[in-house]
């Protein structure tokens, strides 16, 4: 499956905000067991990138929106940049915009490796 806008967004959807129930055996249908993610928070390995979701998600009231404004993919290369727009259950909002810069495996599918830099709006 090649990466485009809509599956990216199907993806973030099922994972912030429709909550699918088990996080882990979801997201390694879309990121590799050997899965790396390097931002200003540090580098993550999977589980620690399954754990970073579960905070997030507890974090959060139901609802919110993210909306992908782009993705390319060129072999195995993917780039994408959205925005996140929730309610955090201290009544704040969190808005942010995201841009990755990604590695998938050899199916063109599994992120391998994502750089993700981050800024509030």
């Amino acid at each position: 499956m090649t990466w485009t806008k809509e599956s990216f967004q199907v993806v973030l959807d099922d994972i912030f905000i429709n909550k699918v129930p088990d996080i882990a055996s979801y997201a390694g249908l879309h990121f590799s067991k050997d899965y790396r993610e390097y931002s200003s928070a540090g580098e993550r390995d999977f589980n620690g990138f399954v754990q970073m979701v579960i905070q997030l998600r507890d974090a959060t009231k139901p609802g919110g929106t993210i909306t992908v404004h782009q993705c390319f993919q060129v072999g195995r290369e993917v780039a994408t940049r959205y925005t996140v727009d929730v309610e955090l259950l201290d009544g704040n909002a969190m808005k942010v915009e995201a841009y990755i810069i990604g590695e998938t495996e050899e199916d063109g599918h599994r992120f391998l490796n994502l750089w993700e830099a981050t800024v509030s709006i």
